[in-house]
Formats: C-alpha cells, structure tokens, sequence
C-alpha cells in the first residue's frame, strides 16, 4: 500500500477528490492491479459518480476542466503548452520554449496564478542556488497535453521544446 500511497502523490498530488474517487474504485479493481491502473490512464480510473451531484466532482478530469475554466485565456494556454515538459522546469526553460508567445512579466504572473489554483506545484532547488523550479501532476499534464492538440501552437513549441534541451 505504500507503494500506492507514493504513485497516487505522484498523480494526483493528493488531490482529495481522486484519493476519494480511487478508493471507490478500488472495491472492484485488486490492490496490486491499481498502480497500473492508475499509470495507464488515470483520468478514466477515476471517473465516477459524484456524491454530491456536482458535475465537476463526477471525475478527476471534470475537476480540472472546472479548475481550467476558472483561468484567463492566457493562463489557460500557458497550462496547455507547458504540459510539453515532462518533468519539472524553470521558469527560463518556459521563456526558452515558449518564445515569443507570452510576455516575460505576464508568465511570471501566470506562473504565481497557475500555483495558486494548485495546476502547477513549484519548489526550491538548492542545488542550483535557490532557483524556483515548476512542475505538474501527471493527471494535470494528461489533461492539459490532451488539450494542446487542439492549439495551433503546439507544434512550434514542440520544436522549441526539443532544441532547448537537445542544443
């Protein structure tokens, strides 16, 4: 069960709804089925029925569509385009990639407002000398990514993506 404890930090963040929408779920999946459960697709695992008949809080992913709905146009558009990063990242890798599309101040805002709707968690990396360092749950990123298709600057971050790190 520790092991399930640490994947669903990892996914969901502790994320009460989906800590509660997996132990309902759970009843019908074995225990040690759950972790690749929850790897493969965590956002159907735990659809459900909501308790309280809020449509938001029927599945993790109408949680987070709720949560995106509630952002400015460009603070949703930033969420969709860093699910790029697969881990963590600074905020110069986002200038890196992200070019030309968002305002240096206007991102440093999104960022604050990003980590504020708990969309994107930050910490401190004193390896690095104190540097702020982003990152998102793998449920976030999954809805976000699904989202990016959708943009039509996608492709160019994409790019970018792959030659700030390869370069």
């Amino acid at each position: 069960l520790v092991g399930i404890g640490t994947l669903l930090a990892g996914v969901f963040g502790g994320n009460a709804l989906a800590i509660e929408l997996v132990a309902a779920q759970s009843a019908c999946v074995p225990v040690g089925d759950l972790p690749a459960a929850l790897a493969d697709a965590p956002l159907q695992f735990v659809a459900g029925q909501s308790p309280d008949g809020e449509s938001r809080h029927a599945s993790l992913e109408a949680t987070i569509d709720w949560s995106c709905s509630l952002l400015a146009p460009d603070e949703a558009a930033a969420l969709t385009l860093a699910s790029v990063f697969a881990g963590d990242f600074c905020a110069e890798d986002l200038h890196a990639v992200f070019g030309d599309l968002f305002e240096a101040s206007a991102l440093h805002n999104t960022l604050r407002t990003l980590m504020e709707r708990h969309l994107l968690v930050g910490s401190i990396d004193a390896s690095s000398g104190g540097s702020r360092r982003f990152a998102m749950f793998d449920a976030v990123r999954e809805f976000a990514r699904s989202r990016a298709l959708a943009d039509s600057r996608w492709a160019q971050v994409q790019r970018q993506h792959a030659w700030h790190f390869h370069r």
